[in-house]
């Protein structure tokens, strides 16, 4: 009987001394290495650029094309009738008016473009030796159905810088009657006038013009000279730093010098 409980206590010992030996918690023979967590370095990342929109892409076309003097090519991109629209017809105008009165535009300086489609902005620079540098920016172009419709340049809105009434006067058998005109990024005004006659007239004398409340002014250049019964023209009068709201005065003479008279044209 002693015997028997000798043989279990000391199986049960035994098990005891086996189970301490595979605790965790008992102590290891080899050390546990501490591993360094990895950390990885992500690789350098280029910005992707910024995608172009069809809208975007347009403008740049559209300006392109003007600054090239391609208007025709640029009505294509315009919705008709619209701001934009007028602004291509006033500068068709004007080029034709600098054709007839002789003008060269084959050597005209083009632009430098720079545009920025996360702005929708285009900046344009001209860099010429006597008149030195002159650079502005177009922006908020304004689209439908992908065609443009306006945009801002130096001096404001297209829409806010166009005429916007008819005019015309006549005197002498000649007749006067505004076709286009607009407010440069200078600053200045162009005017193109459509002249017919149904006798000899002479129209090479200085026009003025004079806004609401300010100074009158002379043009700093236009091309009118005179015109011969039947005949028709387009003139271009330009204005320094002149603003819409006045009257261009355009003084004419017949042949003869006898007889003289003083058309006026409202400007709106």
């Amino acid at each position: 009987m002693n015997h028997s409980r000798s043989r279990v206590a000391g199986a049960i010992l035994g098990a005891t001394l086996a189970l301490a030996g595979c605790s965790g918690g008992g102590a290891s023979d080899h050390p546990v290495q501490q591993t360094e967590p990895t950390v990885s370095t992500p690789p350098d990342e280029t910005p992707a650029p910024t995608p172009v929109s069809d809208d975007f892409a347009t403008a740049v076309k559209f300006t392109k094309l003007t600054h090239q003097s391609r208007y025709k090519e640029a009505s294509g991109l315009v919705v008709p009738e619209s701001p934009a629209a007028r602004y291509l017809a006033h500068q068709t105008l004007m080029r034709k008016a600098q054709q007839i009165a002789g003008y060269n535009q084959s050597g005209d300086e083009e632009p430098s473009l720079k545009p920025d489609p996360t702005t929708g902005t285009i900046k344009i620079r001209y860099e010429d030796q006597s008149e030195g540098e002159t650079k502005y920016t177009w922006r908020d172009f304004t689209f439908e159905q992908g065609k443009i419709t306006g945009w801002t340049g130096a001096s404001g809105p297209v829409k806010d810088v166009l005429w916007s009434r008819e005019s015309k006067d006549s005197a002498l058998g000649a007749t006067a009657e505004l076709a286009s005109a607009y407010r440069t990024n200078a600053g200045n005004m162009d005017v193109v006038v459509e002249w017919c006659a149904k006798r000899d007239i002479d129209l090479s004398y200085e026009p003025s013009y004079s806004a609401k409340g300010g100074y009158r002014q002379h043009a700093s250049d236009f091309n009118a000279d005179e015109l011969a019964d039947g005949e028709k023209t387009l003139a271009y009068y330009t204005f320094d730093d002149a603003k819409f709201g006045g009257k261009l005065r355009l003084k004419i003479a017949s042949a003869s010098g006898y007889s003289t008279a003083n058309l006026e044209l409202a400007i709106k």
